[in-house]
């Protein structure tokens, strides 16, 4: 058990210092087209029947720090876009700083089956503009990490206190009195096999 504590302090001082990833306002890519996205679909090349993207035909780079969105201060990533998406094939005048400097852009948005920000599996038509925001760790300070650590320590007494019934589960199946249960646990050569 000792050795159990020393492992949840360093592991809550790696997450303190190293941080956690949060994505910012500055762009990190623009796409190069417009096609649907859904959740359940890997990623394409562009094709020559793609309309070009509308950051790309705005002029945004990547660097850009986006700044505001039809006059409205940018303060967040979700924040940006929430606001694309409320804006399907729309003008919007963009504010972004580009090596210091303020440039004001026009974009026009277009109308893009998206994957739902509400985490189902729903595609829905939005407004899209075509950046790839960039992500940095971000150290949240020390209540935050002893928060986060506590949430991790009670999800995994919760895990911890299901296996036994887990197994009991699982020594059933072996037996023969019940199928088992695919969500069961599995030995490293199970693993393997599957």
């Amino acid at each position: 058990s000792v050795n159990l504590v020393i492992a949840f302090f360093l592991f809550g001082a790696v997450f303190w210092i190293h941080g956690v990833p949060e994505t910012t306002t500055s762009v990190d890519s623009v796409a190069k087209c417009v096609m649907a996205v859904r959740a359940d679909e890997t990623p394409r090349e562009c094709r020559s029947t793609d309309p070009v993207a509308p950051a790309m035909v705005a002029g945004i780079k990547a660097g850009d720090t986006v700044t505001a969105f039809n006059d409205t201060p940018i303060t967040s990533y979700k924040q940006l876009q929430k606001l694309i998406r409320s804006h399907p094939d729309s003008q919007v005048a963009l504010t972004v700083r580009r090596d210091g400097r303020v440039v004001h852009l026009t974009a026009t948005t277009s109308v893009n089956q998206l994957p739902a920000l509400d985490g189902s599996t729903a595609s829905v038509k939005v407004g899209y503009l075509g950046i790839v925001p960039t992500q940095e760790q971000v150290s949240k300070g020390a209540v935050y990490t002893l928060g986060q650590m506590g949430g991790y320590t009670k999800d995994t007494v919760a895990a911890l206190g299901k296996l036994p019934v887990r197994l009991w589960g699982v020594a059933k199946a072996v037996v023969g009195v019940e199928d088992r249960d695919p969500n069961s646990p599995m030995s490293v050569v199970g693993v393997g096999r599957v």
